[in-house]
């Protein structure tokens, strides 16, 4: 069953700080039907992109479009930097784990990249 939350619930599954409790992303823009959100990796020239399935009236996306898409980025120019973790995370139970582990991964790679 695909999990339907709010653009609040959404953020609240994004990673912060683990001492701090700061979020770690910034919210980037509404484009093509979705919110995404951005991590910067070190010198800000490396970020991971998070597409969101939320809609603009606040909820999830009906099942047709029931995933959330991870790339790591060139934050200038927008050009992917790496393959996916895989194509997109679905949005059943566990989710949000599945999401983060795969934010981690890219990140990781992106600090190799920027050094």
């Amino acid at each position: 069953m695909i999990d339907r939350y709010s653009k609040q619930d959404f953020e609240d599954s994004l990673p912060c700080d683990k001492d701090t409790g700061e979020p770690l992303w910034t919210y980037f823009r509404f484009d093509k039907g979705e919110h995404t959100y951005l991590i910067p990796v070190n010198d800000m020239r490396v970020s991971v992109l998070i597409r969101s399935s939320v809609e603009m009236n606040g909820r999830a996306a009906e099942s047709g479009n029931d995933s959330i898409r991870i790339l790591l980025i060139n934050s200038e120019t927008g050009a992917p930097l790496a393959e996916k973790v895989d194509a997109w995370t679905q949005r059943t139970r566990g989710w949000q784990d599945r999401m983060r582990e795969k934010i981690r991964t890219l990140y990781k790679k992106g600090l190799k990249m920027a050094n």
